[in-house]
């Protein structure tokens, strides 16, 4: 018996791995109690204290009422209770945090280098809203990079852009007018789902507002907008500057000239009329005297752009569709000396019954 507990020894290729079963080397670890004076609730990092300090059933329960979890029990019950529910927490914690990253990472990634950095951005406003650049909220910012260039939206100008592109055509770059690239709806859906797990809102529709002026410069840019990407998607080249560098005196002679290339000089039969503006046959309103005479001149702009959005959107087919933008075009390269050296043969095809 003496000899079963006596120490072993077991050679190794190394040297001696020694252990010993005699029940006298067993120490007996007593932990230290914890005054009421230096009491303090335990956070989640430093559940291991549990096992190291020896609290009582006061602090225990004390414990356990901050964490919402049972207080009934002895203290064996509650150290235990507390203890699984604190080690959990603090392994639960640690994942939601890596998750947590892991969202960000991809967040980042789908809203483009542009996001941290707008100084990467060619362009210094968007597109649609013209709200600069650098003022776009961390929320709406989206970028894409294209041949070595960065462009930045605002995720609610490409929305609206996007529901007025038909499913047979592709989505243009409103600043170089090639395709923009095919996986972004995606990129801006994930975005939006994203920013849900963040807490953050987007803005995919842009909120119209029943009560604003009409004739206001924000409402015109919209429309403006609006208009000359239509046109552009009957495959035409146009620039909104082009009309937005006008004065008042020019929107007049503008439609002067529409209303004459209409009427007469172009010599369209009744039937063709009635193709391009179905079913009235013109795109003129009743109030045209009142339009010319005004010194509005966003009154006049307005109207002016519902004259050519009639032009562009009443035909029966596209084909009617597009000859009514020849026509929108063609009268304005008589206004406009930028228009008219972009697309001379157009100016050409109508100028002669005026003086430039």
């Amino acid at each position: 018996m003496n000899e079963i507990n006596k120490k072993r020894a077991r050679s190794c290729s190394h040297g001696l791995l020694t252990y010993t079963n005699d029940v006298n080397d067993v120490i007996k670890i007593k932990k230290q109690k914890v005054k009421s004076s230096d009491f303090s609730l335990l956070t989640i990092e430093n559940y291991q204290d549990l096992n190291v300090y020896d609290y009582n059933i006061a602090q225990l329960k004390a414990m356990s009422r901050h964490y919402k979890i049972r207080v009934s029990g002895n203290k064996t019950e509650l150290n235990t209770r507390l203890y699984e529910y604190m080690s959990k927490s603090f392994v639960v914690t640690r994942i939601q945090k890596a998750f947590r990253r892991h969202i960000v990472k991809l967040w980042r990634y789908h809203k483009g280098n542009g996001l941290v950095d707008r100084r990467l951005c060619t362009n210094e406003c968007d597109f649609f809203s013209l709200e600069p650049i650098n003022e776009v909220s961390v929320e709406q910012m989206i970028s894409i990079n294209e041949n070595g260039f960065i462009y930045g939206f605002d995720i609610c100008s490409l929305s609206e852009l996007y529901n007025k592109t038909t499913n047979c055509e592709a989505m243009l770059n409103p600043f170089t007018r090639n395709e923009l690239p095919t996986n972004l709806n995606f990129r801006m859906k994930r975005v939006a789902q994203l920013q849900k797990c963040l807490y953050m809102n987007t803005t995919m529709k842009s909120a119209v507002d029943p009560i604003l002026d009409i004739y206001c410069d924000t409402n015109i840019h919209h429309r403006l907008v609006s208009v000359f990407g239509d046109i552009d998607h009957l495959g035409n080249y146009s620039d909104v500057s082009w009309f937005l560098s006008l004065n008042l005196r020019q929107h007049t002679r503008y439609l002067r000239e529409l209303y004459d290339i209409w009427q007469y000089r172009a010599q369209l039969s009744n039937e063709t009329k009635r193709n391009i503006c179905h079913p009235s046959g013109s795109p003129f309103t009743s109030h045209m005297n009142h339009i010319l005479h005004s010194t509005n001149i966003n009154y006049v702009r307005y109207h002016t752009l519902e004259i050519m959005n009639n032009l562009i959107s009443m035909g029966v087919n596209n084909d009617s569709k597009s000859l009514g933008a020849f026509y929108v075009l063609a009268a304005l390269t008589l206004v406009s000396r930028s228009a008219a050296s972009a697309m001379p043969w157009l100016y050409e095809s109508v100028c002669h019954l005026t003086d430039f």
